[in-house]
C-alpha cells in the first residue's frame, strides 16, 4: 500500500473515531441536562430557560410547563426553578466545553480512545 493511501485511510479512521467520540460526549452531556421537579422531567435547554425566564419576568410566581412526557407541571416557585435550571445548565455546559476542548486536542486514534477512558 502506498504511503499516500495509508495516510488517507489513517485520516479517515481518525475522523470516524473523532466524530464518534464527539457524539458520545454530546449524549453524556444531554443526560446531565435532565432535571426533575414536582413529578415532571425536563430537558434543560435554551427553550426551557427562555420560556421560564419570560414567565418569571412577566411577574409570575407560579407557572405551568410541559415536561418531556408532555405532562403539564405546576412550578410553584418559578424564580427558584429558573435559578436551578440556569445554574445546572451553566455547570454542565462548562464541563462539556472543557471536555470537548480536551477531546479535539487529540490527533491520533490511539489518543482519542485513551481520552474516552479518562472521561
Amino acid at each position: 500500500m502506498t504511503t499516500e493511501i495509508q495516510s488517507v485511510l489513517e485520516y479517515a479512521d481518525y475522523r470516524f473515531v473523532l466524530n464518534n467520540q464527539k457524539q458520545l460526549l454530546k449524549e453524556k452531556t444531554l443526560q446531565h441536562l435532565r432535571y426533575s421537579h414536582n413529578g415532571g422531567n425536563f430537558n434543560i435547554d435554551s427553550t426551557l430557560i427562555s420560556i421560564t425566564k419570560a414567565l418569571v419576568d412577566a411577574g409570575n410566581t407560579v407557572i405551568y410547563l410541559m415536561d418531556t412526557n408532555n405532562n403539564p407541571i405546576e412550578v410553584k416557585e418559578a424564580k427558584i426553578f429558573l435559578d436551578a435550571i440556569t445554574e445546572k445548565y451553566m455547570e454542565v455546559m462548562k464541563r462539556y466545553h472543557t471536555e470537548y476542548k480536551e477531546l479535539t486536542k487529540n490527533r491520533t486514534v490511539k489518543k482519542l480512545v485513551e481520552w474516552q477512558k479518562v472521561y
